[in-house]
């Protein structure tokens, strides 16, 4: 019962994740007019999926590898597949599976890709795992992907059954992607302040009651935020960074570029004083933009870098309950130059420059 819970765990998908996959599922099938079969799809599905993180530091599509016998499958779309072949499985994949048949493990469609979820990123890593793997014998696509992640998952599930689902980062290690921790180190000056603060003496009050008049200024309102609004704010794991050492959450300063169409969240960009090192690919490096402590006085410390590889999409009411303040905003400069190059980037596909009003 626990496992089958826990497997459900990693199946559950938003709209948006079940239609990339599907994307994706149909992107790959379009080499295979003839069907393909159930090893090669994902293990072409895989090796992109690796090389995408090798490159880019994320994923193509949301959904969890599991090591099983013959290598890496993708739980979600495994299980999609396994219904469409008639077994009695729990779940609705209406959606997912229309006009995708399955047939001794063999996988046909008709149907053709959405490519609003396919960024140019995404197609040359899969363009590039097709070109490789396309003729292939699928058990030898098999033997090629017991790589260390699958590896490592196969250790695990001799103590665990349950735990047969491989990590990003193990997948990433194995396409011999560094992974660094940039993202993890607070700010040197969060850490002078609060030391400074911290040892002055305040025996009349005066130096607390300036802190919060000081903490009331900058409380953003939410309701009111523009794009290139730079903001403080703690952020967890729930909101997609990657913490380490037990801590919780990490202050980090974001920089919105647009707004869900529900109007309830906005998408972020982190900055960075320095470019995290599991970044430095060519790709990636393209990606960071200086913003120059000359111009940021009042917010910088030094020479930082915007991240414009990975968007962030944060609650505004979760900003608010975490005391978000506001610290600033982009020069126009600046500002013109990011929002140019999110809407021309290959990084992101268009459903999601759409999602965020980057693009129309």
């Amino acid at each position: 019962m626990y496992l089958c819970n826990r497997i459900d765990f990693f199946e559950m998908k938003t709209a948006i994740q079940i239609a990339k996959i599907r994307a994706v599922v149909l992107y790959i099938m379009q080499s295979f007019t003839q069907g393909v079969d159930y090893i090669k799809l994902f293990k072409i599905l895989y090796f992109a999926q690796q090389d995408h993180l090798v490159k880019y530091g994320k994923v193509i599509v949301e959904d969890s590898f599991r090591a099983l016998k013959h290598g890496p499958v993708p739980a979600y779309t495994y299980k999609a597949l396994q219904i469409a072949e008639g077994k009695p499985l729990d779940g609705n994949f209406d959606e997912f599976l229309s006009d995708i048949e399955v047939r001794d493990k063999k996988v046909y469609t008709s149907a053709v890709p959405d490519m609003d979820y396919i960024s140019g990123a995404n197609k040359r890593c899969l363009d590039a795992a097709i070109a490789k793997y396309k003729d292939t014998d699928p058990y030898d696509l098999s033997d090629l992907s017991h790589d260390s992640a699958w590896e490592e998952a196969m250790t695990r599930i001799q103590d665990d059954p349950q735990k047969n689902f491989i990590t990003i980062i193990d997948i990433a290690r194995a396409g011999k992607s560094y992974q660094g921790h940039g993202r993890l180190y607070p700010r040197k000056a969060d850490c002078q302040e609060r030391f400074i603060l911290n040892q002055m003496d305040d025996k009349t009050g005066a130096l607390e009651k300036l802190k919060a008049i000081m903490a009331k200024a900058e409380q953003v309102d939410m309701s009111s935020v523009k794009i290139g609004d730079i903001i403080y704010v703690p952020l967890d794991e729930e909101d997609g960074l990657i913490l380490k050492d037990g801590y919780k959450d990490r202050n980090k300063y974001i920089v919105i570029i647009g707004f869900t169409p529900e109007g309830v969240a906005i998408g972020a960009l982190l900055i960075n004083s320095e470019i995290d090192s599991s970044k430095r690919s060519e790709e990636l490096l393209d990606c960071q933009y200086p913003l120059m402590v000359r111009n940021y006085r009042d917010i910088l410390d030094y020479d930082s870098w915007l991240d414009c590889s990975d968007i962030f999409e944060l609650s505004k009411l979760k900003i608010t309950e975490k005391n978000g303040k506001l610290k600033g905003c982009l020069i126009s400069e600046d500002r013109e130059r990011v929002m140019q190059f999110l809407r021309e980037t290959e990084v992101f596909d268009n459903a999601t420059k759409r999602r965020y009003g980057i693009i129309k």
